[in-house]
């Protein structure tokens, strides 16, 4: 009896390697620049990790470091429980 054959399945997750395109990994931006600084108190600094639902980006999307990412997020939860940085979508439209 003759064993089949199968295809192996591409995953989703190739980012173009197989296509030709250039793979760079995204480099933390506080790593890079050691000049930066991650603050509560700043909420122009902490909105590019914010959503549009007010959620906190996760790294694979914002590029941050694991160390740097933690930060960030108990930044912007410092920031809203003071109420520099809303909640909610619905809070922001309140205020």
């Amino acid at each position: 009896m003759e064993k089949r054959k199968f295809k192996k399945k591409k995953s989703f997750g190739d980012k173009g390697e197989e296509r030709g395109l250039p793979v760079r990994k995204k480099a933390c931006r506080f790593c890079v620049d050691k000049e930066l600084r991650i603050d509560y108190k700043d909420a122009k600094a902490l909105r590019p990790y914010i959503s549009e639902g007010e959620k906190i980006t996760p790294s694979r999307i914002s590029g941050l470091c694991s160390y740097h990412q933690r930060r960030v997020t108990e930044a912007i939860k410092r920031a809203r429980i003071l109420g520099i940085v809303s909640f909610s979508p619905v809070q922001k439209a309140l205020i």
